[in-house]
This record gives C-alpha cells, structure tokens and sequence, in this order.
C-alpha cells in the first residue's frame, strides 16, 4: 500500500495497525494509527454560549496540525484470546 492508498483509508475513519515485536511470547504488540477530522466551526452567531465556539475553534486548529493519533498497545495473549 502506498501512502495516497492509506490516507484515503484513514480520511474515511479506518484505523490501521501493524505488528509491533515485543520481548515476553505471553504478550502482544500493536502500533495503531489514526487520523482525526476537524470538528466543523458554525459561524460565531450560532452559538449561544461563547465558550463552546472557543474550545470549537481551538480544536478544529490543532487538528489541523496534528490530525494523525498514534497509539502502541501491548496486551496479555490471554486477555486478547479470550
């Protein structure tokens, strides 16, 4: 997969995960990668309460810059098993 193929998946809400090699054979591992959409911001008008429209704004912002959410999981083998 190239990388077009895969932000097209992640633009659509997919998330994707690769193997991550661990060090015990009774754990698994996981880098799970995902993309997050910026929220959509109404005009200012449309809010009744201030606060909302600011930490709307302020989100939408930093999801702009960062929009990709990376998380590396390890779990028992018999927790996933089960």
């Amino acid at each position: 997969m190239n990388f077009e193929d895969l932000e097209k998946k992640l633009d659509r809400g997919e998330q994707w995960g690769f193997r991550k090699v661990v060090d015990h054979p009774e754990y698994l591992g996981w880098i799970l990668l995902s993309k997050e959409q910026p929220p959509i911001v109404f005009p200012k008008e449309t809010y009744e309460i201030e606060k909302v429209y600011d930490s709307l704004v302020e989100l939408a912002e930093k999801l702009k810059k960062t929009p990709y959410h990376v998380r590396v999981c390890e779990l028992r083998r018999e927790v996933h098993e089960s």
